[in-house]
């Protein structure tokens, strides 16, 4: 099977991607920042709904290092034939006029 590496997998667009995928039969590994809880659930439900592999990938993708690590973590599913980087940065909220 194929298998695919989401950044920012755990919710909202890229939980939706995992989940395209692995309806369609691809291995999915979920990486997350700080959503554990949240990682684990879109794995369990990936395997439990479409038979597929699913693994999380903890890392903060801005750290070259952390993310040379989930790609270790996850080296069960390689290769990945696509890597979707999804991963957003939310900077605090600020008034439009100060």
């Amino acid at each position: 099977m194929p298998s695919v590496f989401i950044t920012g997998a755990a919710r909202r667009i890229g939980k939706g991607l995992a989940r395209r995928f692995a309806a369609r039969g691809w291995d999915v590994a979920v990486n997350y920042r700080r959503r554990e809880p949240e990682a684990l659930a879109v794995c369990r439900a990936l395997e439990e709904s479409y038979g597929v592999r699913a693994l999380p990938a903890q890392a903060d993708v801005s750290d070259p290092a952390a993310l040379q690590a989930a790609f270790a973590a996850v080296g069960a599913l390689a290769p990945f034939a696509v890597l979707v980087n999804n991963a957003g940065v939310f900077p605090a909220r600020k008034a439009v006029i100060e």
